[in-house]
């Protein structure tokens, strides 16, 4: 009996499967593709769930699951913007015009290069002129939220060394020394004494951190009208 060469018998999306004998014996080859956005949004809601259980007492474990959460929070925006781009935007199936499709494929080759130190959250709203929509306001919600989350991480992430005062009386305000403490005093509940970091790495914080990065996910999901292509968790 002459060998049975290897024919295509069967596709379905990304996994093809190839008869290779007479026995109808075969290898399947699949091709996934990796998008690492809804990952790291679900790693922030892990670590601030952790963050929350932690109990008062157990230092590293809260500090730790504190600064993950943060840290992949705002990474959960880089990584959307990413996917944004090079998935949604210029993939086969993007439900994007054409015109847009190329100004957006100019922007990914840096051939229209944004404007000098654009964070991520500029390139959103940037993303928004494209697609001809109202852009997100810096000074209101949830944009702000993000801001700050965007400071905080930066702080983590390219941290400078610092000191600070603090008093042997009760209730001493300690709150003016550090402008990062005031920009987060409303959002975490901060009281008087709050000093960074210890004052601000706390479970409230974590939690905070994931909820603002989805609420801005989201806002910019609604005003694009484009679906990311997972699930965000907005209260």
């Amino acid at each position: 009996m002459s060998k049975m060469k290897p024919r295509r018998i069967r596709q379905t999306g990304n996994r093809t499967v190839i008869v290779s004998g007479p026995d109808s014996s075969y290898v399947s080859r699949v091709q996934r593709e990796h998008r690492f956005a809804y990952e790291l949004v679900n790693v922030s809601r892990y670590h601030a769930s952790e963050a929350r259980k932690a109990g008062k007492d157990n230092y590293w474990k809260i500090r730790s699951n504190v600064i993950s959460a943060v840290n992949a929070s705002y990474s959960a925006l880089e990584a959307t913007y990413n996917e944004f781009i090079h998935i949604v935007a210029l993939g086969d199936h993007s439900p994007l015009d054409d015109l847009k499709r190329e100004v957006i494929h100019y922007i990914a080759s840096e051939k229209l290069a944004p404007e000098p130190k654009q964070n991520t959250l500029q390139r959103f709203n940037m993303l928004l002129r494209v697609l001809e929509k109202e852009e997100l306001k810096s000074s209101s919600e949830p944009y702000q939220s993000a801001n700050l989350l965007r400071i905080l991480r930066n702080m983590l992430v390219h941290p400078l060394p610092s000191t600070v005062v603090t008093f042997d009386i009760t209730d001493p305000d300690l709150s003016t020394q550090q402008e990062i403490v005031g920009k987060l005093r409303s959002h975490l509940r901060l009281d008087r004494t709050a000093t960074f970091p210890d004052g601000i790495l706390i479970p409230a914080c974590a939690a905070w951190a994931s909820r603002s990065a989805e609420r801005f996910l989201a806002e910019f999901e609604k005003r694009s009208g484009v679906d990311l292509g997972f699930v965000l968790q907005v209260d």
